[in-house]
């Protein structure tokens, strides 16, 4: 196991990446060696006279601690993070062999892939001092998580979907937090004497570089009251959602504001199988079910209630959400 280890962290540069490569090369070893696997992390190891089994035990242990500590430069993390990658690949595994799980081998090792790629984040949060001043925000982050200011606004989602069924998402981001990134429609803050369609429109412009009319929306699909928390700040907002089809375009970033061009990593259209298949945080979760329901636009719009998508949690503990084990991100 460590010559392959020993390969993917050389074949992969990327830190998270690195994680989900030990995560899948963990598990398959277990899935594939449970016997020998029980007898090297049982507690005679520590008095084994084999210096062989020994040494490639250090090995593998080394091993997985480098990702953890390019993800997390502090020392006492980057081991908890290890010890987290062989406690979730034991389960995993577990399950699997025990018949919990009726899938196959490989999605036990993409589940376990998926949850490398979020306890990585977990890492200490970064103080910033970048100051956005069109929107006031400073990217502070106070000492106890109960201190981040709180911004409240109405906003206007669009779901922008393109003449091959492809919707188009933006690459979001923590910058208080590295390597936390999500996937959001294009939209914004209402301003004042605007309208949710004015808003709409202006957003696609300014965001995508595409210009609608307002009657090409598609409308109100569905309302909420969404709750953000990051490292720095809180932000609330009542949202509405509407479904527009565009024609194929150059999407145009150069009107992003300044806010957006700190936090905004990238954009990409995705397909429906690709949102299903999972494996990337998207906001809003019903994404997809908002999307069908553009095709019965007499419908009332879907009443989504209060909703929280936060790196640092506003409700119950103030710990990144991908710290919890068990949480769907």
């Amino acid at each position: 196991m460590g010559d392959q280890l020993q390969a993917a962290l050389l074949a992969v540069d990327e830190p998270l990446e690195q994680l989900a490569e030990v995560e899948e090369i963990y598990v398959r070893f277990v899935l594939a060696h449970t016997v020998g696997f029980d007898l090297i992390f049982a507690t005679e190891l520590r008095s084994s006279d084999d210096d062989d089994l020994r040494a490639a035990g250090r090995r593998v242990i080394d091993l997985m601690m480098k990702p953890g500590i390019e993800v997390s430069p502090d020392l006492g993390r980057a081991l908890e993070l290890t010890e987290e990658l062989w406690t979730t690949a034991h389960g995993y595994a577990t399950l699997f062999l025990t018949g919990f799980y009726v899938h196959d081998a490989d999605y036990v090792v993409a589940a376990a892939r998926r949850t490398a790629r979020r306890l990585g984040p977990c890492g200490p949060l970064r103080t910033l001092t970048i100051v956005s001043e069109d929107s006031g925000r400073k990217y502070v982050i106070p000492d106890d998580p109960a201190d981040r200011p709180v911004r409240t606004r109405r906003a206007v989602r669009v779901i922008a979907v393109g003449p091959d069924d492809r919707v188009l998402l933006f690459e979001d981001s923590d910058p208080g937090i590295a390597g936390v990134t999500w996937w959001v429609t294009p939209g914004g803050g209402i301003d004042p004497g605007e309208t949710e369609r004015q808003t709409a429109v202006r957003e696609m412009a300014e965001e995508t570089g595409y210009v609608l009319a307002e009657d090409e929306l598609v409308g109100p699909l569905a309302t909420r009251y969404a709750v953000h928390g990051y490292s720095d700040q809180v932000l609330e907002q009542r949202e509405t959602f509407y479904l527009v089809r565009v024609a194929t375009f150059e999407i145009d970033i150069s009107a992003h504001t300044e806010e957006e061009q700190i936090t905004l990593q990238g954009h990409r259209w995705w397909t429906r199988s690709e949102i299903e298949a999972g494996g990337a945080w998207i906001w809003p979760a019903q994404l997809l079910e908002l999307w069908d329901r553009a095709a019965e636009p007499s419908q009332p719009p879907l009443q989504l209630g209060r909703q929280e998508e936060s790196t640092v949690p506003v409700w119950q503990d103030p710990e990144p959400a991908c710290a919890r084990t068990g949480v769907n991100l």
